[in-house]
């Protein structure tokens, strides 16, 4: 059999391998502080979306996942649509390590904007 005729092959098969390591990487379910569900696993964080549930009023509530500074935050939204409102970063462990907002115009993390990146929506809640 010639050269000519396996290098297709070759080709098909670095491709196929190359095509399905891409595809198994981007399947892998995120990890934020060693549990793929925060919501559930981290029992801070559980009681305070278990909070924003039963206060289900016309002020509505999310948290949202971010890497700052090469760790995994919680931003802490729990009256998204109030004006003068308060966010809250919590690390991992469920300490508070910055706020932004509030009547006062707090923001104790000044350099959350250009260090936060990668955000993802864990929770949404609307108020009905």
């Amino acid at each position: 059999m010639k050269i000519t005729h396996i290098l297709p092959f070759i080709f098909i098969l670095i491709i196929g391998n190359a095509c399905t390591n891409n595809t198994e990487e981007k399947l892998k379910p995120a990890n934020y502080c060693g549990t793929q569900n925060p919501l559930d696993d981290l029992d801070w964080l559980k009681e305070i979306k278990t909070t924003m549930e039963m206060t289900a009023n016309a002020i509505g509530g999310q948290i949202i996942a971010w890497k700052y500074k090469g760790e995994t935050v919680f931003w802490v939204d729990d009256c998204y649509s109030c004006d003068d409102k308060l966010i809250f970063i919590y690390d991992c462990s469920g300490t508070k390590i910055c706020e932004f907002g509030g009547i006062g115009g707090w923001d104790t993390c000044g350099d959350f904007q250009v260090n936060a990146s990668d955000s993802t929506m864990l929770f949404n809640h609307v108020a009905q």
